[in-house]
Parts: C-alpha cells; structure tokens; sequence
C-alpha cells in the first residue's frame, strides 16, 4: 500500500460560490479555467481505507490543499465547502413526533393549509403530512416549503446542541476548523442520497 492514497478530498473551482451539487459534477457542462477560478468548493472528503474509518484526518487535509491552492493559484479569493446536513432529517421528524408547535409560524400553517388535501391541516402534523410524500415534485409546494425548511435548517444549525457544539456532525466538523455558515442552498442535493 506505500502509493495508495488514505484520504482524498474533492474541490472544484469555479467563479463564485456554487449552490448546487449537480452543477458542480454535472460532466456535460463545459470545463472552467482553474487560473480564472477565484473560488475552491471543497464538496467531499473520503477515508480511502476501511480501517481508518473513526480517524479524523479531514482538518489536516483540508488546511494542507487550502495552503497548496493558495500558492498555486493566488486567483482564488474564496474557500467554502457545499457540505449536507445529515442530522436535519431525522431532527425534524422527531420534532414532527413531539408534535413541536414551533415548528410551524401562524403564516407558514396559513400558507401551507391549502396543501393539506383533508389530512392534518396545523402545526407540526400539517408539516409532517407534507414532507412524508414526494414533496419535491411539487413546483408550487417545493416553493411554499422553501422558507419554511431553510428557517428549520437554521433553526437546527443554530439551536441543536450536544453540549456546546452543534449536535450535526458535519457543522461541528467544519465549525470546529474555523469555518462558518455563509448560507443555507435550498436543493443543493437533489440526488436521493441527498434527500435522505
């Protein structure tokens, strides 16, 4: 194994930040410039060994091909990453459970009511009974839930603890290495992995 890699990281560059991960792997778009890019997406990093799942090398990484991008290409003004949010699903859902009546603000239920279809038509039932079918379908109903899950979104970024850190483990790995939350991209996974 003495040139098999151990980690790898992936990083597009581009001109300005990107929003969405389709576009950044879509192979049918045409290639950029890497000397005209003034932005580094850093959108996946990988342990490229079973046993070194649990070990974390990822700050080092991520700091070591941050310092090289920086000396190679001193066009790049901006460093982000387009990382998920695991832990919001399953965060929402139990809020859902716990029938949360913050989930929803007295304009969100009156704007999502008429999506109700005679099922729960308040709170967090209403929220529920929208995201358990194929909401993101629904151009009108994707667009009405839009406000509504990216103050969720926040809300679980800012809010959910486990201790004095953020109880998602991708924030916490990022926010432990400097980083912090420029914006929330509203689909910016549309793949099923990415909306599970």
């Amino acid at each position: 194994m003495p040139e098999e890699p151990l980690i790898f990281v992936e990083v597009a560059l581009v001109g300005g930040m990107a929003d969405n991960i389709q576009a950044l792997l879509d192979k049918d778009a045409p290639p950029d410039d890497p000397k005209s890019a003034d932005t580094a997406i850093f959108y996946s990093i990988s342990n490229a060994q079973r046993g070194l799942i649990g070990l974390s090398f990822g700050s080092f990484l991520i700091k070591r091909v941050l310092d090289d991008l920086s000396r190679e290409l001193p066009s790049l003004k901006t460093f982000a990453t387009l990382s998920p949010i695991p832990g919001l699903k399953a965060w929402v859902e139990r809020r859902v459970a716990a029938n949360d009546e913050t989930l929803l603000s007295p304009q969100a239920t009156k704007a999502l009511r008429g999506f109700a279809n005679g099922e729960a038509s308040v709170g967090a039932a209403l929220l529920g009974s929208l995201l358990g079918g194929h909401w993101h379908r629904d151009e009108t109903l994707r667009a009405a839930l839009e406000p509504v899950l990216v103050r969720l979104a926040a809300r679980y970024l800012m809010t959910a603890r486990q201790g004095s850190e953020p109880i998602d483990r991708v924030a916490r790995f990022h926010l432990n290495n400097g980083a912090r939350v420029e914006r929330l991209n509203w689909l910016a996974d549309t793949s099923p992995n990415g909306f599970k």
